[in-house]
C-alpha cells in the first residue's frame, strides 16, 4: 500500500479507485484460499502437508514474520488461521517447519 501512495500523484482519482478495488479483490482471494485450505487440511491434512508447505506457506508466513510493517488486520488474521489449520491438521514435518520458523517470531 505504501508503494501505491508514492504514485498517487501520478494517476487520477478514478484510476486510483479502480486500483484499490482490484487490491480489495486480491485480498478477498487470499481469504478464500485460506478458508479452502482449512477445509482441505481438516479432511486431507496428512496427504497435502508437503504441498501446503511449499505453495501456501511462502505466501502467508511473511505476513506474520513481518508484523508491524504494511500488513492489514485481515491479512494477519488470515495468515494466523492458515498456520493454525496447518499445525492442527498437518503432518509432523509441517508442524515442525512452522513451529521452528514462526514460533520464535510470534512469541
Amino acid at each position: 500500500m505504501e508503494s501505491v501512495k508514492k504514485y498517487a500523484n501520478k494517476i487520477d482519482e478514478e484510476d486510483m479507485e479502480y486500483f484499490l478495488e482490484d487490491l480489495d479483490k486480491v485480498g478477498k482471494g487470499f481469504h478464500h484460499v485460506m478458508e479452502i485450505n482449512g477445509f482441505l487440511m481438516q479432511n486431507m491434512g496428512l496427504e497435502i502437508g508437503e504441498y501446503v508447505s511449499t505453495t501456501l506457506l511462502p505466501l502467508y508466513a511473511p505476513v506474520l514474520l513481518n508484523i508491524g510493517t504494511t500488513a492489514s488486520d485481515d491479512q494477519i488474521v488470515d495468515a494466523t488461521c492458515l498456520l493454525c489449520d496447518c499445525m492442527e491438521n498437518g503432518d509432523e514435518a509441517l508442524f515442525n517447519k512452522i513451529s521452528s520458523q514462526a514460533g520464535p517470531a510470534l512469541l
